[in-house]
């Protein structure tokens, strides 16, 4: 996996919604791979939604903080047999709403 974005930065509201991007790339071509299914996993919990990526080696997935503190978003591929073959983690600082 090439990396793990966020639009905006670390810090994020209570109530927001969080866009975020893995870019997946051929580790021996460097080119984006299409089709590729991302598991994400927020705060040690694999979350239900997989997303798969596009041509570009792109795919998007939106959560909303729930409580302040610290917030960890993973976007993880597996190999053909559902082992963990790489991964990247984002990690946010939740603040209450002012």
């Amino acid at each position: 996996m090439k990396r793990l974005t966020v639009p905006g930065n670390q810090v994020i509201q209570v109530g927001e919604l969080t866009l975020i991007s893995a870019l997946i790339f051929s580790a021996v071509s460097q080119a984006p791979l299409e089709g590729v299914e991302v598991v994400w996993i927020r705060d040690g919990v694999e979350q239900e939604l997989r997303t798969k990526t596009n041509v570009r080696g792109e795919t998007y997935e939106n959560f909303r903080a729930s409580a302040p503190g610290s917030t960890t978003m993973e976007a993880q591929i597996r190999d053909p047999k559902g082992k963990p073959f790489d991964s990247k983690q984002f990690v946010f600082t939740v603040v209450e709403r002012p």
